[in-house]
């Protein structure tokens, strides 16, 4: 049983997922807040945290520190809102579930040594368990339309916006929209930049030959994914294509498989000295934030 605290500044189905998806063994109580304790060596608020008082453990959640901060994977500001609150949560979960939690030495977490690397480890594979558990139920990660406090703050953010003609705040609001409209969380150029592809434009064909484009990639999403895509109609009747989170796997599959990949061997920054990984139809594809292959992360 999870007892939740201030539970009014987040949406009832995130508490019913971490009721439903994190083992019953590992469950303790959770608390919501604004914003957490500034932390006395950075000067920073921690965006969650597992604490403990009178012996008894408990996940805190600061909510604009999450909002103030969200790294990859790409999609539209409130899927990535959704995505790195789940993600903080069950991240903490995953300390919990640590089994070394009550033997690690005082002060050996906080120095940032090996103790330190293990535990965030193994609470971060953890999280992406959860999260694939999560996706395999729903591609779309159960995101609601409302997200409680979270909505309230990227509303005030997006508030002067939408009168922009032009510039990336425009375009930050129409991503809003039309994922709102559609129910899909990122666009083609979103789903190329999770799965690493934008950087072949600098790295495929023959030596010096610079002339793919992002935008030849979008193309080739489109058409290799569109029977999973959600179709937004604008005003002018020109479709535009969003896809869910969970879809990236599949996505991955195709594009290994596709003619247009595969006689090409793409090469990542961060590939051995040769620079050449080979997977599949001739192409690796890594996640973006870790850069590791994708089949490694969504095969956990």
């Amino acid at each position: 049983m999870i007892t939740f605290h201030n539970d009014h500044l987040v949406s009832p189905v995130l508490c019913e997922i971490l009721y439903h998806i994190v083992p019953e063994c590992w469950h303790v109580p959770v608390v919501f807040r604004k914003r957490g304790d500034r932390n006395a060596d950075t000067r920073r608020y921690p965006g969650a945290c597992l604490t403990s008082h009178g012996g008894i453990l408990r996940v805190e959640i600061n909510l604009n520190s999450v909002l103030d901060c969200l790294p990859p994977p790409s999609g539209s500001k409130s899927f990535r809102a959704w995505y790195w609150t789940l993600y903080c949560c069950f991240h903490e979960y995953g300390h919990a579930a640590d089994p070394n939690l009550e033997t690690l030495p005082a002060g050996a977490y906080a120095a940032h040594g090996r103790e330190y690397a293990n535990s965030e480890a193994l609470a971060d594979l953890f999280a992406k368990r959860m999260i694939a558990r999560l996706a395999a139920y729903d591609r779309r990660l159960c995101q609601p339309q409302w997200q409680g406090y979270v909505s309230i703050r990227l509303e005030k953010r997006f508030k002067n916006a939408r009168s922009w003609e032009w510039g990336p705040g425009k375009s930050v609001w129409l991503s809003e929209v039309r994922s709102a409209k559609s129910g899909g969380q990122m666009t083609s150029g979103d789903v190329v930049r999770s799965l690493g592809l934008s950087w072949l434009e600098r790295n495929v064909g023959d030596v010096g030959d610079s002339t793919r484009s992002t935008r030849t990639d979008t193309r080739i999403i489109t058409r290799i994914a569109s029977d999973l895509a959600f179709v937004y109609v604008d005003r002018g009747g020109r479709k535009h294509l969003l896809f869910a989170y969970g879809d990236l796997p599949e996505i991955a599959c195709r594009v290994t498989a596709s003619r247009s990949f595969s006689k090409h061997i793409a090469t990542h920054p961060n590939s051995g000295s040769d620079g050449a990984d080979k997977h599949r139809g001739g192409i690796v594809v890594f996640d973006e934030r870790s850069g590791s292959p994708i089949n490694a992360v969504f095969q956990l």
